[in-house]
């Protein structure tokens, strides 16, 4: 069954009855259209929610995060083929005042991409909008909804209340700054080649009892000097070492995926090596551990959290200089 998450942030990694489902979201190895397998029984869905950091501009400051909305079924929708339409030009304002970086009297290109469609039931129409660098407003039956200025994807839920019985005409609207040399309609053709327009035909969330874990190391007790790998999920690995000073120390982190580490207790930073299937993720694969930090001839402890169960047979410590 194809499941939509519109109200989710940045990425979810999706796991089922204790098995992984994949990534939904933005950045190497997500997905916007998960497949779960799920039969006419009990199931638990658990979300790991990854922060990959907010806005410091625009229009979207204090975007939530994490999974803040209901998961959908969905089905193909007749949305019909895009169009490039002239209509008058609308001032960004009208959207909402004020907006970052948009004077009065700022206005879209008479140039606009629209799709016309019916929907008579009631259940939502959910838009999903690609990467785009620029700024524009999204249009449902001539009124602004929403306003583009971020690299996306944008979510949009079109509930039945903002849907016309008759037919309806959903459009973007490019700001007439945003206008390349390539041109308004070459622009409105690129971006919606990445628009996807689904039905949500079931809320399979609705009458599910929600809880939250906040993420955390697990206690020391925990670990276990028998487990050699090989597992493709979340994975703790715990060590420690002797430091002859406080010079700061490279970590080589070879082998392992996507995750965050900590030294003594304290969060150093998140790493991103490679993906779920092991394939590269530049720049980088060696982070430094900062020299205060370090406990010259005591012990220090090293944790590192991989999501998809790097192994750390490879990774290595190093003197920065």
């Amino acid at each position: 069954m194809k499941v939509a998450f519109p109200h989710a942030a940045d990425r979810l990694h999706l796991f089922l009855d204790g098995e992984s489902q994949g990534i939904i979201g933005v950045g190497p190895g997500a997905d916007l259209n998960p497949v779960l397998q799920l039969r006419k029984a009990e199931h638990t869905l658990v979300a790991l929610a990854d922060n990959l950091g907010r806005l410091a501009g625009g229009a979207h400051l204090g975007e939530p995060k994490g999974l803040y909305g209901h998961v959908w079924e969905t089905t193909n929708f007749r949305s019909g083929r895009m169009k490039l339409s002239e209509e008058s030009p609308v001032e960004l304002m009208s959207f909402r005042t004020p907006l970052w970086e948009v004077r009065q009297g700022d206005v879209t290109h008479p140039t606009r991409a629209t799709w016309t469609f019916a929907h008579r039931r009631k259940t939502p129409i959910l838009v999903t909008i690609g990467s785009f660098v620029g700024r524009g407003l999204v249009l449902l039956n001539n009124k602004p909804i929403h306003y583009l200025d971020r690299p996306g994807p944008d979510r949009l839920v079109l509930v039945s209340e903002m849907l016309s019985r008759s037919n309806n005409t959903l459009q973007i609207a490019l700001a007439t700054d945003s206008i390349g040399p390539e041109g308004a309609e070459a622009m409105l053709n690129s971006l919606a080649s990445s628009v996807q327009i689904v039905e949500g035909t079931r809320c399979i969330s609705e009458k599910a009892e929600w809880s939250f874990a906040a993420w955390e190391p697990p206690p020391s007790h925990a670990y276990s000097d028998q487990y050699k790998g090989g597992r493709r999920g979340p994975v703790w690995w715990r060590t420690s070492f002797r430091a002859s000073d406080d010079r700061p120390l490279l970590l080589d982190l070879t082998g392992m995926t996507k995750g965050q580490i900590f030294l003594n207790g304290r969060n150093v930073s998140r790493y991103w090596v490679a993906t779920a299937t092991g394939k590269s993720v530049p720049p980088q694969t060696r982070y430094l551990l900062p020299g205060p930090w370090l406990k010259p001839g005591a012990e220090n402890v090293l944790l590192l959290f991989d999501e998809h169960g790097g192994n750390p047979a490879r990774t290595g410590l190093y003197h920065a200089g």
